[in-house]
């Protein structure tokens, strides 16, 4: 299925028409030493610790919690689906000895200053990450403002423990979440009330040097990407026979250069699933994939051998070979084509650790003071690989939780021109093409 641009253009809404919810998003750096890790919920089938040697930064959103309302700052994550937030008593915000090993608390919530704030059940919340941080305390329910839009009676934690500094916003599928019951997300809330017509979302990241982003509840930005959008099968959960997590088809990955020109498809079986997740920041793919990508990168992996995985890779690739690709395609030869231009995943953010001395590196096929990393690694498990933030920047990806499928084209990145549409769907609830 596609969606020419010319056709979205047809379906602009009137403003006060538009059943679309923005929300603003914007990177952040975390403080030297506390890497960002992983954010996906652990499962039976995901049992692994992706966590990241050094971060790129992590994507995160301001929404308003309760009457009054107390603002939060929360992480995004496309991988998991419980919205929490740290209570203003959790022993992370309170106890420094804790704080030295999982940084401070970002924001904190009241409960006692809301008057919309209604116990659900007590000791009922418990959360943990594949990077062994967590959470834990009661759920709840209140207001939550999201681009200026009230969502009422919204399922939360809230943490009264806490190995995470910061708390989530949850937006994947109402399957995942860690309560003994399926309850509303809140994308399903927004959907329910109103405010969009559609459960779908669209994610723009936008360039590694952009400082922000947006996701848009029930809409596409038809400026933000170039080409067509095309839409693509979420595969379901071989384990539990229901989806849980946005995983497609990825069928081909290959490097194309003007220097080099284009290699082998690097994928050796028919396709590899993976999961497309906001809440990673590296990209994680099975070693049958990455060794011999790595070995025409010329980059030496230490992701599994080290403490803090990591692969290394010559800097100078960035001027020697500055066109250089990695290019995605999934579903099969028609699906939809991403590239990722190696600029954007080579980082020259472990120099100092090198230098210094805290970062051990082995023998290197290049001069040690041309170390950087690069934001893939390989996945532990063999049957889990994540598309994380060092993917996600090249792609427009509109995840449609109504319809079971995700639509991807080319991010144009940087761009300076909006066009919000909402997203549109014919009589049997599809997207109309």
């Amino acid at each position: 299925m596609q969606l020419s641009v010319g056709f979205l253009l047809a379906l602009l809404a009137t403003a006060s028409a538009r059943r679309v919810v923005p929300m603003t998003i914007h990177r952040q750096i975390a403080p030297e030493g506390l890497p960002v890790r992983r954010r996906g919920t652990l499962r039976p089938t995901l049992q692994e610790d992706l966590g990241n040697n050094m971060t790129v930064g992590a994507y995160f959103a301001e929404v308003e919690v309760g009457s009054p309302p107390q603002k939060m700052t929360l992480h995004i994550d496309t991988g998991s689906t419980d919205v929490w937030l740290l209570s203003k008593s959790a022993d992370l915000c309170t106890l420094t000895v804790l704080q030295s090993l999982y940084g401070k608390c970002k924001d904190t919530f009241d409960r006692s200053a809301s008057s919309s704030y209604e116990t659900l059940s007590l000791n009922s919340f418990e959360i943990q990450y594949m990077d062994g941080t967590g959470a834990s305390g009661d759920y709840f329910t209140d207001h939550v403002n999201v681009g200026g839009l009230n969502v009422s009676e919204v399922q939360m934690g809230l943490a009264k423990k806490a190995t995470s500094s910061w708390g989530m916003l949850g937006i994947g599928y109402n399957t995942n979440s860690v309560a003994k019951e399926i309850y509303p997300s809140i994308v399903d809330q927004m959907y329910n009330q109103g405010l969009i017509g559609i459960k779908a979302y669209s994610l723009y990241l936008n360039d590694l040097e952009a400082t922000t982003g947006t996701i848009l509840f029930g809409g596409i930005d038809t400026e933000k990407f170039t080409g067509t959008l095309k839409s693509i099968p979420i595969l379901r959960d071989e384990d539990y026979g229901t989806i849980t997590h946005f995983n497609v088809s990825l069928t081909s990955l290959s490097t194309t250069s003007d220097v080099s020109g284009t290699s082998e498809n690097f994928v050796p079986s028919s396709s590899v699933p993976v999961i497309l997740d906001s809440g990673t920041t590296y990209t994680y793919l099975p070693r049958q994939v990455t060794a011999p990508l790595f070995a025409r990168l010329n980059a030496v992996d230490k992701s599994l051998s080290a403490s803090n995985p990591i692969v290394f890779v010559d800097c100078a690739l960035l001027d020697t070979d500055p066109n250089l690709y990695i290019e995605y395609q999934f579903a099969g030869p028609d699906g939809p084509k991403i590239k990722v231009s190696i600029a954007d995943i080579i980082f020259n953010d472990i120099q100092s650790y090198v230098d210094s001395g805290a970062l051990l590196t082995p023998s290197l096929p290049f001069p040690k003071s041309r170390t950087c990393s690069l934001g893939i690694l390989t996945s532990e498990s063999g049957d889990v690989h994540l598309l994380g933030d060092t993917f996600l920047r090249s792609a427009y990806v509109v995840y449609d939780l109504s319809n079971d499928q995700v639509a991807l084209a080319q991010s144009y990145m940087n761009a300076t021109r909006s066009n919000v549409v909402e997203i549109a769907r014919n009589a049997s609830g599809r997207w109309v093409a």
